[in-house]
């Protein structure tokens, strides 16, 4: 294992991979006389230090960064990259925090389960109070074949960009997870030049909250997705936790969540806040496609303020399914030019039960094309919802249907 302790950290690349060299040699002498300088002169553990390359540090499968014992929190300023090849690795900051400064360079985190030549097992990376920003390239945090884990502690990514179509602050690929537990998370500014201003999930990964608390805030896509994208297999779940979407913009679908191609968003015992987001096509704040699911339970949903063309707040299309069971779901105030709170198209599957639903001063409640709706011993409300020519709560065309049961 190999382990630091100490001090603010600049201009450093970390690369772990097997084999020595003298350079490697030289550089762990070094790096031991640094280590002991810290053992015997506790007082200056927040000292700084320049190391330019651990590119020949002898190949470990874990990495650890202890920072329990300092007295400022430990900074990474210009390009950063942490880079290992395999096994398993921890960033551990006991009460204080990592503040990731890329300085608009590079990736900060990148963990490949699958990286030549001595990959065998996925990694495993805990995070605790950490702060990412401006990091540019392929965002803050990217995974493939890995889990990163943030727990127990304070989590912030501002400011990163992710080029072409790569996420801005975290990227999870090909049956990697990104989750939470016990955590208060902030995504603030942060841009995607594709898909997904913060988050993405593809490749049959994941994305989870539990016991937690996030906000997703002024983050934007170029495409779909202003805050997160979850497509190609993967899923979104939060359990226990409360989230708020707030000002996420979308130059596509989805101002803050686009749903995509067998996708999955689950919201258990949770409360989830969307406020004034906004996407060019459909969707403000929600946009579930292609055979894709958003699952609602023992929860309370609120979408106030958003906007979309097609659907204000919701949109749903491809045979896509909006359930909702045991919950509160409000739509107030939210703009569109087709329908201000839910338009559904093409196959699109609505389910409310033992559920009390609200449309209230939405332009156009829903618009329903060819889909199919379902509410069971349910309160429905529409209130005050704007009229295009004669609709104000809903419109229904092309074989449409609805049933009303006990509701």
């Amino acid at each position: 294992m190999s382990t630091f302790e100490g001090s603010s950290v600049k201009s450093s690349i970390f690369l772990l991979k097997d084999g020595f060299s003298l350079q490697g040699i030289r550089f762990f002498a070094l790096f031991l006389i640094f280590f002991a300088f810290f053992i015997f002169y506790p007082n200056k553990a927040t000292a700084q230090s320049e190391f330019d390359d651990f590119s020949d540090a002898v190949g470990q499968d874990n990495f650890n960064i202890d920072t329990s014992n300092f007295g400022n929190p430990l900074q990474f300023l210009a390009d950063v990259l942490i880079e290992v090849s395999s096994g398993t690795i921890k960033g551990l900051t006991g009460a204080n925090s990592f503040t990731f400064d890329g300085i608009n360079h590079t990736t900060g985190f990148r963990l490949d389960g699958a990286l030549p030549p001595t990959a065998i097992y996925p990694l495993v990376f805990f995070f605790h109070n950490f702060v990412f920003e401006n990091f540019y390239g392929m965002g803050a945090v990217w995974t493939f074949n890995s889990t990163a884990n943030f727990i127990d502690g304070d989590v912030i990514f501002t400011l990163n960009t992710g080029n072409n179509s790569n996420t801005g602050a975290i990227s999870v690929n090909e049956d990697s997870e990104a989750s939470f537990l016990n955590s208060k998370v902030s995504f603030t500014n942060n841009k995607s030049g594709g898909d997904g201003g913060a988050i993405s999930a593809e490749g049959s990964s994941l994305f989870s909250f539990s016991n937690s608390s996030a906000s997703f805030i002024d983050n934007s896509a170029s495409d779909s997705g202003g805050a997160a994208a979850v497509y190609d297999s993967s899923r979104f779940n939060s359990y226990l936790s409360t989230i708020t979407f707030e000002h996420n913009i979308a130059d596509g679908s989805g101002g803050a969540i686009f749903v995509n191609s067998n996708s999955r968003f689950d919201l258990s015992n949770s409360l989830i806040i969307f406020t004034g987001n906004s996407a060019t096509d459909s969707g403000g704040a929600i946009f579930v496609n292609n055979n894709s699911r958003f699952d609602l339970s023992n929860s309370t949903v609120i979408f106030t303020g958003n906007s979309a063309p097609k659907g204000g707040a919701v949109a749903a299309s491809g045979n896509s399914i909006f359930n909702v069971s045991n919950s509160r779901i409000s739509f107030t105030g939210n703009i569109g030019v087709y329908s201000g709170a839910i338009y559904a198209i093409a196959g699109a599957n609505f389910s409310f039960a033992n559920s009390s639903v609200s449309f209230t001063n939405n332009a156009i409640a829903i618009y329903s094309s060819a889909s199919f709706w379902t509410f069971s011993d349910s309160i429905v409300s529409f209130t005050s919802n704007a009229k295009s020519g004669n609709i104000g709560a809903l419109s229904a065309s092309y074989g449409s249907s609805f049933i009303f049961s006990n509701s």
